[in-house]
């Protein structure tokens, strides 16, 4: 996973979409991926052995500000509360041991992007 998310954020770092010159499904589907990467399966599944998360920690800048840019724009439609369903039972939490915080992402999620600059395809 950790080769895949090095891989995403040196793509990003050149373009502000994955695929051609506007937002696709596929950008919907990677941010849905990456928020409940943060919310639920970096601890959910004991995948400790990366560099954290994305939108919590300096490790994938990129990758952050892509979130945070789809996240504005999809905001009304997320709830927070269904990405963290079932992971309590995962192999990387121990029964009884909390998830992470959900306020600090989601408070992450709406910072300023700033992926303005970068141009809008390939």
């Amino acid at each position: 996973m950790a080769e895949t998310l090095a891989s995403l954020e040196k793509t990003l770092s050149k373009q502000r979409f994955l695929i051609g010159k506007e937002l696709t499904a596929v950008d919907l589907r990677l941010v849905m991926t990456l928020l409940r990467w943060d919310v639920s399966y970096h601890k959910g599944f004991g995948l400790k052995a990366n560099k954290g998360g994305v939108l919590l920690g300096d490790a994938y800048p990129n990758l952050r500000g892509y979130v945070r840019d789809i996240y504005a724009r999809v905001e009304p439609e997320i709830e927070w509360c269904s990405f963290r369903q079932y992971y309590r039972w995962a192999v990387g939490v121990a029964p009884g041991e909390a998830l992470p915080p959900v306020e600090p992402i989601m408070a992450s999620a709406k910072k300023p992007h700033g992926r303005e600059k970068l141009s809008r395809g390939r």
